[in-house]
């Protein structure tokens, strides 16, 4: 079973430090706005790339997510809608 996004951030938010959270939550967002599930996944790869230099908890925490739970898709969201979960 999978998280949404909402717990997902919020999760990953926690152990941000305080100071970071803004950039932090920006860089992860990114990941939900792409248009398809192979850019969502290549964003995210790159975004954990950035987060390792400046938040590798965040990071770790972040490309565990991948597998073997995936990100369920949110109505909102591009990536994150339509019939099936985006299967990150």
């Amino acid at each position: 079973m999978g998280v949404c996004w909402v717990h997902a951030m919020r999760n990953l938010m926690a152990v941000a430090r305080h100071d970071q959270r803004q950039v932090i939550g920006a860089l992860i967002r990114t990941i939900f706005t792409q248009p398809d599930c192979d850019r969502a996944v290549t964003e995210l790869r790159q975004v954990v790339d950035q987060l390792e230099a400046i938040a590798p908890t965040v990071a770790e925490r972040l490309q565990a997510m991948v597998r073997p739970a995936p990100l369920h898709r949110f109505p909102d969201s591009p990536v994150m809608s339509g019939d099936a979960a985006c299967d990150l």
